[in-house]
C-alpha cells in the first residue's frame, strides 16, 4: 500500500471538490532482484528473507532494531525481543543486568568489570596471557572459579550457607558470618583450613588496607586504591603481568615460565613443564634465510625493499637534497641492508610479505594466531615461528647509553632486523615492507596468496622450474601471468593483443571468442551475408559467446562468474570496458531477425546480457564483472 498525493500536486485545478489523500493497492517499491549464488552462480533470489518466512515478512520479525533501537549498539533493552529470533543473541555484546564487581555499574557500561584497576579493553589486548576483565588478580583463573580473587592468600570460599544457617548464623546478609568449609585445602599450605576460617572480608583488596583495589579518582577513605600491592608504584602505569612471579614483567622477561628455555625458542613459553623447542614440537616452523630481490619480486609488485630503504635516506648518494644531481652525501643510514626471514607455510612467500602465513585461509590481518601454534599473537613471542623474537626491548633509541625502559646501562643493545647484542641470530623482527598485517594488496588479492588476482592462475612460484610451482585450485582466480595484452604479444607478429583467437576481431566484439573466422564451419553460421543458413554447424550455437552453456570465454577452466578476467587480456572485468555495449556479442542476431531473436541484441534490449542462462531480472551480476549490480 502506498499513499497517493497526485491531487495535492494539481492545486491549480479546482472543481469545487476537496483535495483528498487515499490509500490504493499497489506493489511495494523495492530494489531490483538480486541473484543468490548457487552452483557456480546459478540460482534464484528469495528477497533476502529466511525461506520459512517468505518474501513478505514484517520488519519486526527480522530486524532487532525495529522494537529495540539499542540492539544496533550490542545492548538489549527489551529482552522479550530475543524470543523473535534467538540467533540474534550471538551478535549482542552483553545485557545490562550483570554487575560482576558489584560496584553499582553494570558490566556493559563499566570500564573495569573486575575492579582491578586495569581497563577491560587493555586486559583483552595487553599482550598478557593471564589478564582478563573477569579475573581480578590476573592469575589465569576467572573470578567465578577462583576462591582467592585478589590473590592475598585469604580464601573467599567455598561456603556452605545452609550449614551455617543451621547453626543460627546469617551468612547471606552478614559477611562476618561467612566461614570457609573446614575440609578446603589451602593452596599455599596444602592443608585443610579447619573450622572457624573466616572468608575474606575484602575480596577485591589485595593489600587489605581497606581501600578497594580499583583506582579511578585518587586515594583515601571511600576511594579506590592506586597501589594494590603497596610497592610505591601506581598500578595503572605498570605492565600488568608477571607470569612466573620472578619480578620481571613478561614484556621484559626472556623466559616467562622460568623453565630455562628462551620464550621464542620454547615450545610453550607459558608452561614450565614443557621445555622442548618450537622447531621440534611438530608445529609449523621455518628457520630464517637471506632473501634476495629475485626470490620475492613476484609478491612485492616489483618493489625491491632494500633499494627502497636505501633511497629513503639517499644511502648511495644518488641525488642532492639541495637540488643538484648528487654529491651531498647520504642523508642517513638505512634501517636494513638485507632481508632475513622465514617462510612458515613453504609457499615461496617470505613471512613479511605473506598475507596468510599459516595458509589456513584466514588472512593475517584478521587471524589471531598467525602461525597456528595455539598461542595467540598478542602474547606469542614469535608470531611467525621463524625463531626470531617479534620485539626488541633491550634498546637505546636516543643513543644516550641507557635502556629506554629501565633507564640503566644494559648494553650491548638490540637492533630490529640486525644482530648487535652479541648473541647469535637476528635480535628481533623487522617489518621490511612497513605493512605489519600484510593487507596492502587485499583489494586485488582475494585469496591471500600474494599474487594479484588478474595474474593468479593457481600456481605459486616464479616459474615452472621453481619447486613451489604447484597448482592449487584454491588460488586459481582465472588470471594468467602472461595475459593476451600488448606487452605479451609485441614480439610475435601473428599474435594480436586483446584477441584470444587472433582473427583480428578483438574479444569485446567477437561473437566466437575462441574460434578464428578462418575456420571453415564459421561460414555455415548465420550472419548478415547468410541470414538463413540451410545446414549450420552445431558449433555455431555451442561456441557462441551468448550460448547459455558456454561460460568460459577464455578457455581457462574457470567459469565467467568466478573468473576475475573473462577474456584473459590482463584487464580485470570490473574495469574492462565493452565499447559496443553488447557484452555477449549477439546483437548481430537481433539485427538479422529482431522478432525471432527478441531476447538477444545490444545490452539495452538483451534479456541475458552476459549469456549465462540467467535472465537479467534474476541475475545478481548482469555483465559478470564481479561487481554486484546493486552497486
Amino acid at each position: 500500500m502506498i499513499t497517493s498525493t497526485w491531487l495535492g500536486l494539481i492545486s491549480a485545478i479546482n472543481y469545487g471538490s476537496e483535495i483528498e489523500n487515499e490509500l490504493i493497492d499497489a506493489d511495494p517499491l523495492s530494489l531490483s532482484d538480486a541473484q543468490s549464488t548457487d552452483q557456480g552462480g546459478q540460482g534464484e533470489w528469495n528477497g533476502g528473507m529466511p525461506p520459512q518466512y517468505g518474501l513478505q515478512m514484517h520488519d519486526a520479525l527480522w530486524d532487532m532494531t525495529w522494537s529495540d533501537s539499542m540492539a544496533m549498539y550490542g545492548q538489549i533493552e527489551d529482552l522479550s525481543s530475543l524470543s523473535l529470533n534467538p540467533n540474534y543473541g550471538y551478535m549482542l555484546e552483553e545485557s545490562a543486568a550483570d554487575d560482576h564487581d558489584n560496584d553499582g555499574i553494570d558490566d556493559l557500561n563499566d570500564l573495569d568489570d573486575d575492579n582491578d584497576g586495569i581497563y577491560d579493553l587493555l586486559e583483552r589486548f595487553d599482550g598478557c596471557i593471564n589478564t582478563d576483565p573477569y579475573d581480578h588478580d590476573n592469575d589465569g583463573i576467572q573470578d567465578n572459579l577462583d576462591w582467592d580473587d585478589d590473590n592475598d592468600g585469604i580464601l573467599e570460599g567455598p561456603i556452605d550457607y545452609d550449614a551455617l544457617e543451621a547453626q543460627g548464623l546469617d551468612p547471606r546478609n552478614v559477611s562476618m558470618h561467612r566461614f570457609v568449609e573446614p575440609t578446603t585445602i589451602h593452596p599455599l599450605t596444602g592443608q585443610p583450613v579447619g573450622i572457624a576460617y573466616r572468608a575474606d572480608q575484602q575480596p577485591f583488596d589485595h593489600d587489605n588496607d581497606g581501600v578497594t583495589d580499583e583506582d579511578s579518582d585518587g586515594s583515601g577513605a571511600g576511594r579506590y586504591d592506586e597501589d594494590d600491592d603497596n610497592d610505591g608504584r601506581i598500578d595503572q602505569f605498570r605492565w600488568p603481568c608477571d607470569f612466573d612471579n620472578d619480578g620481571d614483567q613478561d614484556y621484559f622477561d626472556d623466559d616467562d615460565d622460568n623453565d630455562g628455555v628462551l620464550d621464542w625458542v620454547d615450545e610453550h613459553p607459558y608452561n614450565d613443564s614443557i621445555t622442548g623447542s618450537m622447531d621440534a614440537s611438530g608445529a609449523m616452523f621455518d628457520n630464517p634465510v637471506l632473501w634476495t630481490f629475485n626470490n620475492y619480486r613476484k609478491y612485492s609488485a616489483g618493489v625491491n625493499f632494500v633499494d627502497l630503504e636505501a633511497a629513503k635516506v639517499d644511502a648511495n648518494d644518488q641525488f642532492d637534497f639541495a637540488g643538484g644531481a648528487n654529491g651531498d652525501g647520504a642523508a642517513g643510514t638505512p634501517a636494513f641492508t638485507e632481508i632475513v626471514d622465514g617462510d612458515l607455510d613453504g609457499d615461496g612467500i617470505p613471512n613479511f610479505l605473506d598475507p596468510d602465513n599459516d595458509d589456513d585461509g584466514v588472512p593475517d590481518s584478521s587471524d589471531t594466531d598467525d602461525d597456528d601454534d595455539g598461542i595467540l599473537d598478542m602474547y606469542d613471542p614469535d608470531d611467525d615461528n621463524d625463531g626470531i623474537p617479534d620485539v626488541c626491548w633491550n634498546i637505546d633509541t636516543n643513543g644516550d647509553g641507557l635502556n629506554d625502559y629501565t633507564g640503566t646501562d644494559t648494553s650491548p643493545y638490540q637492533t630490529p632486523g640486525a644482530d648487535t647484542d652479541n648473541n647469535p641470530g637476528q635480535d628481533c623482527e623487522m617489518d621490511y615492507d612497513a605493512d605489519l598485517d600484510d593487507d596492502r594488496f587485499r583489494p586485488f588479492d582475494q585469496n591471500y596468496n600474494g599474487i594479484w588476482d588478474w595474474l593468479d592462475d593457481g600456481y605459486n612460484g616464479v616459474s615452472p622450474s621453481d619447486s613451489n610451482y604447484v597448482y592449487d585450485s584454491r588460488y586459481d582466480m582465472g588470471g594468467t601471468p602472461t595475459p593476451d595484452d600488448a606487452v605479451q604479444t609485441q614480439l610475435i607478429a601473428a599474435d594480436f593483443a586483446y584477441d584470444m583467437d587472433n582473427d583480428q576481431i578483438e574479444n569485446e566484439n567477437d561473437t566466437y571468442p575462441l574460434t578464428p573466422n578462418s575456420e571453415a564451419w564459421i561460414a555455415t553460421c548465420m550472419s548478415p551475408t547468410n541470414p538463413n543458413p540451410q545446414n549450420p554447424d552445431p558449433r555455431c550455437l555451442t561456441e557462441r559467446a551468448s550460448y547459455s552453456q558456454f561460460n568460459d570465454w577464455d578457455g581457462d577452466g574457470i567459469s565467467n562468474w568466478d573468473d576475475i578476467d573473462d577474456d584473459g587480456d590482463g584487464i580485470i572485468d570490473i574495469i574492462d570496458i565493452d565499447w559496443d555495449c553488447d557484452f555477449d556479442n549477439d546483437a548481430v542476431f537481433h539485427q538479422i531477425n529482431g522478432s525471432l531473436y527478441r531476447d538477444d541484441g545490444p545490452n539495452d534490449v538483451d534479456s541475458d546480457i552476459d549469456g549465462d542462462g540467467l535472465s537479467n531480472d534474476i541475475d545478481w551480476d548482469d555483465d559478470n564483472d564481479g561487481l554486484n549490480d546493486l552497486y
